[in-house]
């Protein structure tokens, strides 16, 4: 009977559950996985590494109206083309940005930058060959996948996605410097890349 009981019990919790998860989808939005690095590399027509030289509004049919965020043209100076080709010393990177004084429920990928600052960026082509823009609209579980803050603008001298990574964040840990999370919101965050056998893991907090 106790058996009998605790079975009932079990099969109770496991309805309850599968309950509660649909009232979410319901409410909800499905986010789908980051991409691994290969995934996420071959995904991109142009990988950057460069330093943001102005940040503006902009309008661009690509990004549709989402309350809480805006479409921003960030423009960086080109250190080091990694992928693709960039028609000049300069690149537009089109991008989503949180607006602060806006409620929001959905939010799309998204990037915060700040000016000075150097970031890998991982980029698809427009029409214009002066302007890109970020890789897809809908946010992963990581929603600023795509943008690694670097600690330096010094060139890229590595060839394959993963050495490149390796250094920017090895580098990035012995600089020892205190960084603002997703490449600048304020929040703690932990990123985890595994390269090969070899895992770093950061904990990057505002000051």
């Amino acid at each position: 009977m106790r058996i009998i009981a605790k079975m009932k019990a079990n099969r109770a919790i496991a309805v309850a559950v599968i309950l509660l998860v649909s009232a979410r989808m319901v409410h909800g939005y499905a986010v789908g996985p980051p991409l691994a690095m290969e995934a996420l590399t071959a995904e991109a027509d142009i990988i950057f590494k460069g330093t943001v030289t102005s940040i503006d509004p902009v309008q661009d049919e690509w990004f549709k109206p989402t309350s809480g965020f805006e479409a921003f043209e960030t423009q960086f100076k080109i250190v080091s083309v990694i992928k693709g080709e960039v028609p000049g010393a300069t690149i537009r990177f089109r991008h989503y940005d949180e607006v602060p004084s806006q409620s929001f429920s959905l939010q799309p990928q998204h990037y915060h930058f700040q000016t000075n600052r150097t970031y890998i960026v991982f980029a698809r082509k427009t029409v214009n060959p002066a302007v890109s823009r970020q890789l897809w609209a809908n946010h992963k579980t990581k929603e600023d996948q795509g943008v690694l803050l670097c600690p330096d603008d010094q060139p890229v001298k590595v060839t394959t996605m993963k050495e490149v990574f390796w250094n920017e964040l090895t580098l990035l840990l012995k600089s020892g410097e205190r960084v603002e999370s997703r490449c600048g919101c304020s929040a703690w965050n932990s990123s985890t890349i595994s390269i090969g056998r070899r895992r770093v893991w950061l904990m990057l907090t505002s000051s």
